[in-house]
């Protein structure tokens, strides 16, 4: 019994400019004179995940904790979304069969 699972996960991505339906990133390559609407360009980042589950014991439940963005890194994975940080699950999973 006891852990049962235990993973970790890095994701990278370099910086971009994007434009789309409407979102216009593209100061990183125009100096900041794209027009009006123009934002920052997608920066790179790089963040970890981990996800671990412990088996309840004298049962078949499993508490499940999975962490997005373990150090709570802000990001933007594209242009005109908002900066992400930690996102965080706990949940419960109960085998019947």
């Amino acid at each position: 019994m006891g852990l049962t699972h235990a993973n970790g996960r890095a994701r990278f991505s370099g910086g971009f400019p994007a434009e789309s339906a409407g979102y216009v990133g593209t100061e990183c390559i125009t100096d900041g004179q794209g027009g009006i609407c123009e934002e920052p360009c997608v920066d790179s980042f790089a963040i970890f995940d981990v996800n671990l589950g412990y088996r309840i014991p004298n049962t078949t439940a499993t508490v499940q904790l999975s962490v997005n963005n373990l150090f709570d890194t802000g990001y933007r994975s594209f242009v005109g979304v908002p900066s992400m940080g930690r996102f965080a699950m706990v949940r419960v999973r109960y085998e019947l069969f």
